[in-house]
């Protein structure tokens, strides 16, 4: 599945050349949960913390379901959200992904740091770089 997604500024999708537009803000934040992770599953710990932060409780686990399944809808793609016995994974290569290809490319301990820190740290520093980088 060919699909481009822009993180740094105004998140912005295209699946197949075709724009998407994920207007629900919890939808966007699933989505940007299984975009940091392209090609990789991200459990139900990651994405309950992404939508609640480091307090989620158990309780909440399965909330985040219903937003996945109209993630799902607003695609209108099947197998792009691909459902695994841990989480979910987003079926695009990492490479179409800009705020991975500039975390491969250029800042590669940036990210070997919001892989060692919490959630709420990563989040704060992913604001700052978006802050600073341009939209267009």
């Amino acid at each position: 599945m060919r699909g481009q997604v822009r993180m740094l500024g105004a998140l912005q999708v295209a699946i197949e050349d075709r724009p998407v537009k994920i207007a629900s803000p919890r939808e966007r934040v699933v989505f940007a949960g299984l975009a940091i992770r392209a090609g990789e599953t991200a459990s139900h710990d990651q994405l309950c913390r992404a939508l609640w932060g480091e307090d989620w409780s158990r309780k909440r686990d399965g909330a985040y379901r219903p937003a996945v399944s109209r993630l799902r809808k607003t695609l209108g793609t099947d197998g792009l959200v691909v459902r695994e016995s841990f989480g979910y994974r987003l079926d695009i290569d990492p490479g179409d992904v800009d705020l991975l290809v500039m975390g491969q490319s250029h800042h590669h301990g940036f990210f070997q740091y919001l892989g060692r820190s919490s959630t709420q740290k990563a989040v704060e520093e992913i604001k700052c770089v978006m802050m600073i980088v341009p939209t267009r």
